[in-house]
């Protein structure tokens, strides 16, 4: 069956070494996804990633390096919105978002985005949004959409409900 939308959402509450909570989530398409880190004033910050000495190196490396010193830093400083084209960017390279040429798509995949997360009760102005009632887990969390909008029956761990169920 073909999908036409997946949705995820994130969460550094409860993971091992995280320092603020930093909340994402995402939807994508076959060809955009869209992204949305909720509390990108944050500083996205995990022990295992950020504590490690291989970060450490990449750190000191781009001291000498303008292009690895941005993506470092783009590691624990991400955008309010990111939007990218996977089929002519398929390593998340060039954000997207708030360009007039591709503001139609960024649209409608956050309406879809939006629609998703009020079906599911996780709700922008929540302040509890740091963990979705709906989806508390700290790994990433996909559900599968049908592109022609049918419910499926099957029983879901997550307890996903209506139009979104898998």
């Amino acid at each position: 069956m073909h999908r036409q939308y997946v949705f995820a959402q994130h969460t550094t509450v409860g993971v091992f070494g995280y320092r603020e909570p930093y909340p994402s989530r995402a939807v994508r398409d076959e060809r955009y996804k869209l992204i949305r880190n909720l509390a990108f004033e944050n500083e996205f910050w995990i022990n295992g990633i950020h504590g490690h000495a291989v970060y450490k190196s990449w750190q000191e490396d781009a001291e000498k390096d303008p292009g690895l010193a941005r993506r470092v830093k783009f590691l624990s400083h991400r955008p309010e919105v990111e939007l990218y084209d996977l089929k002519n960017d398929p390593f998340d390279q060039n954000n997207l978002a708030g360009q007039t040429e591709y503001r139609k798509i960024e649209s409608r995949l956050g309406k879809e985005l939006d629609d998703w997360m009020q079906q599911q009760g996780d709700l922008k102005e929540d302040e509890n949004l740091m963990i979705p009632r709906m989806l508390v887990t700290t790994f990433l969390a996909l559900v599968l959409v049908s592109a022609n909008g049918k419910e499926n029956q099957h029983e879901d761990t997550f307890s996903i409900k209506g139009k979104y169920a898998l």
